[in-house]
């Protein structure tokens, strides 16, 4: 990732979010909705909890991880996933 402190999981959305919309934008070379829409599917980007990446349903995928806490608070990651978006997870709506 890119940051080596502590960031809450809304804090890292938006972080991705905002550098997810400027790739967008570059990549249609405008700022109209329906152009940046289009463009954000298969950004990718390597953000503070791994890489992300937008799928065509425009859900991101992320790293998931299974851990195990330690006497001072933190965790020791025990497994982590990477979902790609060859193979997404299943619709539950």
């Amino acid at each position: 990732g890119l940051c080596s402190s502590l960031l809450s999981r809304a804090v890292e959305a938006g972080y991705s979010m905002v550098h997810l919309w400027q790739q967008a934008v570059q990549q249609a070379r405008s700022l109209d909705v329906q152009a940046v829409k289009a463009a954000m599917i298969n950004q990718v980007l390597d953000a503070p909890s791994g890489v992300v990446r937008v799928g065509a349903n425009h859900h991101l995928t992320k790293p998931a991880r299974i851990g195990q806490i330690q006497a001072n608070g933190q965790f020791d990651i025990v497994v982590e996933y990477q979902v790609n978006n060859d193979s997404p997870a299943a619709s539950w709506f």
